[in-house]
């Protein structure tokens, strides 16, 4: 059964250790695509991440992507039915690849997630750690989905970190897609009153007249906002019975996914950070492996395992 696995953990000396042999089993189910996409999640607690996570598996594995499945019971994240887990494992793939075709060619879609990274649920994790790992979602992801609840709070605070992440790999090359997804919107902002519609069109004019954003802008090529209703009540439910969500959450949802992150004009494919090139599935390990030995401290600078020089 398809689950989530560990590919990377901290271990009690604070180094950090890549579960290769995993990694490459999942890689090698992408061996006939063409080139891949790695869609990440991170944001506070309770924003609603296991949710979107869940509901984007039981897309993928639907036969019939043109309508939504409301019966999803996927546990993301291992124990997840218990909130609080003491493990040390904080980064975990899903244990298989989803192939996606259009116009003779086939994508991996790879999901990773932040498993408690800056939820506040691992409590044992230094600031330095948790910035490291954050910065390798940015580094080796296509996409970051950031998830909110009400509103975006912490441009400032990304900022500084990115710049972190930048100096620290040794690159000005920006990041690629950063996709913020928030619940619970009423239609005004809580800072101004502004009112912002549900959907794609309603976040980009919300993203827009946020402070900072064009300080944020610089650091990636490209920027999205989507804007939702509330779930209602079932979103605190650990079962996640999608009938008993609210129909108009349902509805943004399913366009969100069908036709802002994965319909094939839109889905970002992970590219090489000079020439810009799609990367193939079995660089996915070198990339890992890299960005892992520099936070260990065993090279410098970062170079991804790629030929920077394209």
């Amino acid at each position: 059964m398809d689950s989530a696995v560990d590919i990377i953990e901290v271990l009690s000396d604070g180094k950090y250790k890549l579960n290769e042999h995993e990694l490459q089993t999942i890689v090698s189910k992408a061996k006939d695509c063409d080139d891949f996409a790695l869609i990440s999640i991170i944001g506070p607690k309770y924003s609603g991440k296991s949710l979107f996570m869940n509901s984007l598996v039981k897309y993928l594995e639907s036969e019939n992507k043109n309508i939504w499945p409301k019966d999803c019971v996927i546990e993301w994240r291992t124990g997840f039915k218990n909130p609080y887990p003491k493990r040390s494992a904080v980064i975990q793939l899903w244990s298989k690849p989803f192939i996606l075709e259009a116009k003779g060619q086939k994508t991996a879609v790879f999901l990773m997630d932040s498993c408690y990274v800056i939820d506040g649920y691992n409590s044992v994790m230094s600031t330095k750690t948790v910035e490291d790992l954050i910065g390798l979602f940015f580094a080796t992801s296509s996409t970051v989905i950031y998830k909110h609840s009400n509103q975006i709070s912490d441009i400032s605070t990304i900022n500084e970190l990115l710049s972190k992440v930048q100096q620290f790999i040794g690159t000005k090359d920006s990041f690629q897609e950063l996709f913020y997804v928030i619940y619970d919107w009423n239609q005004k902002s809580m800072d101004s009153g502004e009112e912002y519609t549900f959907g794609l069109n309603g976040g980009q004019r919300y993203l827009r007249d946020q402070p900072k954003f064009n300080e944020l802008n610089i650091y990636f090529n490209s920027i999205e906002c989507y804007l939702m209703p509330t779930a209602g009540p079932a979103l605190h439910n650990m079962d996640f019975k999608f009938n008993e969500f609210n129909d108009d959450f349902l509805l943004y949802f399913s366009q969100l996914i069908k036709y802002s992150l994965l319909n094939g004009s839109e889905l970002q494919v992970k590219s090489h950070p000079v020439s810009g090139r799609s990367l193939m599935p079995p660089e996915l390990m070198p990339l890992f492996r890299s960005y892992v030995n520099k936070l260990n401290g065993d090279s410098l600078p970062i170079d991804f395992g790629l030929n920077l020089s394209e």
